[in-house]
């Protein structure tokens, strides 16, 4: 028995080639968007459909409102923290802060 048979390896060959014409037909309508021009005086060009795809605006329908509901609980415990180590380092070019001021009075 074969590794593919022969109608397994006829659907990729088809997946294939229909994903190829998908690639193409996106990139054609792309460029056909990107190229489209009107002379610059027929400035009435509302019987064009891609202008008016391109201007229609979206009509919004009333969606229904979906309520989550939570169909598993899970209780975390928070372990404590480390204390982070500390270490003193001096650093070699350091200043002591100014002299407080003190009035005498």
């Amino acid at each position: 028995m074969p590794l593919f048979d022969s109608s397994t390896q006829a659907r990729r060959q088809r997946s294939l080639i229909l994903g190829v014409v998908c690639i193409l037909l996106v990139f054609f309508a792309g460029l056909a968007q990107v190229t489209h021009v009107h002379l610059a005086n027929n400035v009435s060009h509302a019987d064009c459909a891609l202008c008016a795809t391109a201007h229609a605006s979206y009509s919004g329908t009333a969606t229904a409102e979906v309520v989550a509901v939570p169909m598993y609980r899970a209780f975390f415990r928070q372990s404590a923290l480390p204390a982070p180590r500390r270490s003193f380092s001096a650093f070699p070019l350091s200043i002591r802060p100014p002299p407080a001021l003190s009035i005498a009075s």
